[in-house]
């Protein structure tokens, strides 16, 4: 009987004590809570500005692997009298890698690892000079990203997407 007497009143002396946390608990509850909230929100935030500028970067690249194809159709028509590729095929001395004939956006295509696998499904441009002669290129269009709407004429400029117009080899 004693023994149960002593469970009983530790148990009763143990109760106020288990009380006192719980309410200790039910007033942490709300501000783990807001902080759990705060930090996840904080993820969030930072996973949109992360996307936001991995887009706006890869606008950018796709805009300067335009500038370089131009480039390099300037050069295939300077060695053949003028007369500018009938397709990408042919430029392929031109070109450095055919990695940069896939938009850096489209995700669809996987780049083509060497010029003989070229064909249609590896390439993201529209290559709109096919035997154009080079004298009307600086009025015609030469490359067009259908991602992102950029067009690169035959003097070097970029009309990107939303309409600007650029200037030069490099941009931004």
């Amino acid at each position: 009987m004693d023994r149960n007497r002593r469970c009983e009143f530790n148990t009763r002396m143990e109760m106020p004590e288990r009380e006192s946390e719980m309410r200790v608990a039910k007033r942490r509850t709300p501000v783990v809570l807001g902080v759990i909230c705060a930090v996840l929100g904080l993820i969030v935030l930072g996973t949109i500005a992360a996307s936001r500028a991995r887009a706006r970067a890869e606008k950018i690249q796709c805009a300067n692997i335009l500038s370089s194809l131009e480039l390099a159709a300037r050069c295939y028509s300077q060695d053949y009298e003028g007369t500018f590729a009938p397709n990408l095929q042919c430029m392929s001395n031109e070109i450095s890698t055919t990695r940069i004939l896939t938009c850096p956006s489209d995700r669809s295509r996987v780049p083509a690892t060497n010029s003989t696998l070229l064909n249609s499904t590896n390439i993201s441009y529209v290559y709109l000079a096919a035997s154009l002669q080079s004298t009307n290129a600086t009025t015609n269009a030469l490359f067009r990203c259908p991602i992102h709407g950029h067009v690169v004429y035959g003097d070097g400029r970029i009309v990107l997407g939303d309409g600007t117009v650029q200037y030069g080899k490099r941009l931004f």
